[in-house]
């Protein structure tokens, strides 16, 4: 929803935007069920221009952004962004399940965050001892 605060954007353009703004493209396939998702909230909107959808945010789509604006900001700050075309499968699986987050953020709430957050430290743990084993023979 925060890219489409700037200007209203066909899906091309959303993907684009994330892109650019976050380092992560997000897939299709779930940036699309989301607008839908949106709409149907009523916080998007859609509109045929060109023989193309374009998106855009509603009053009530203003309205949530501008009301919860510290925790968006809060989970939009993002480190320095990794090389995913070092490592395109694992960049891309990454990138979707950020993208499958940061899009779904407005179903979070603190007890849902907890568990994703313990679910990525354990798997964070995992992926060390992958990358790590057979290095101490």
């Amino acid at each position: 929803m925060q890219v489409l605060q700037e200007q209203p954007q066909n899906g091309y353009g959303i993907i684009k935007t994330i892109k650019e703004k976050y380092g992560y493209a997000p897939d299709p396939a779930s940036l699309y069920p989301t607008l839908q998702l949106l709409q149907d909230q009523g916080c998007v909107e859609v509109d045929e221009q060109e023989n193309k959808k374009v998106y855009a945010l509603t009053d009530e789509g203003k309205k949530y952004l501008q009301e919860n604006s510290e925790r968006i900001d809060r989970m939009s700050e993002s480190p320095g962004q990794p090389k995913w075309n070092s490592l395109p499968g694992v960049g891309k699986r990454v990138a979707s399940l950020t993208g499958t987050i940061f899009s779904n953020y407005s179903y979070l709430d603190d007890a849902k965050i907890k568990r994703i957050e313990d679910l990525l430290d354990e798997t964070r743990k995992h992926v060390g001892d992958i990358i790590f084993e057979n290095q101490a023979d």
